[in-house]
């Protein structure tokens, strides 16, 4: 079974990637770290303040704060996933299941790409991933940029774009299911805690 962050890095992250950093998609190869499963920090704990460096993408948000934006009963976890490397950047991604039946919950990718990208043109290529041209609802107050849609996966897809440290900082965040009326709020929540995290 493919995780959701597989299918992001193939979907959403390289192309991101690609047009913020004026490279072709040809040029250059993506290699999977040989680093294996790390366990994430405790599921309530996440950086108060921006990290200077991205090494990790659990981090960032804490599955016990992704059950409560989502109103969810079940307890959720979390798990660091191998890093992805590309020609100019990394991709730390982290998978969230519940405890119950080990079922996926959604995953968080975080990246960063230094230089001068703007926020603006990497949300621009996140919406892309979203089913339809339009789709993207903006989500303000969070980061830069940010916004939330159903994506081509029907799932549900909250990005937030956010320059920090000299760099654009990049969170996917895709929620298994398609997005429901009721969880718009948490989306709203999650987008801008992942942006004062950024």
């Amino acid at each position: 079974m493919v995780s959701l962050f597989s299918k992001q890095v193939r979907k959403a992250w390289l192309l991101t990637v690609a047009v913020c950093c004026g490279c072709s998609m040809g040029s250059g190869h993506v290699v999977a770290n040989p680093v294996g499963p790390v366990s994430a920090p405790s599921s309530n704990w996440a950086p108060v303040v921006s990290p200077e460096v991205v090494s990790a993408a659990c981090g960032f948000l804490g599955a016990d704060e992704l059950q409560g934006a989502l109103e969810s009963k079940a307890a959720y976890r979390s798990v660091e996933e191998k890093p992805v490397e590309g020609q100019r950047s990394i991709a730390y991604g982290c998978e969230f299941s519940r405890v119950d039946d080990g079922s996926g919950v959604g995953s968080l990718m975080v990246t960063a790409i230094k230089g001068e990208a703007a926020p603006g043109s990497a949300l621009a290529v996140a919406e892309q991933g979203c089913l339809g041209e339009g789709q993207a609802q903006p989500l303000a107050g969070a980061g830069d940029a940010a916004m939330w849609c159903r994506s081509e996966d029907l799932d549900t897809l909250v990005v937030t774009v956010k320059r920090s440290h000299g760099e654009v900082r990049i969170a996917h965040l895709t929620l298994a299911g398609s997005p429901m009326a009721a969880n718009i709020p948490g989306y709203a929540s999650l987008a801008r805690l992942l942006g004062g995290r950024l």
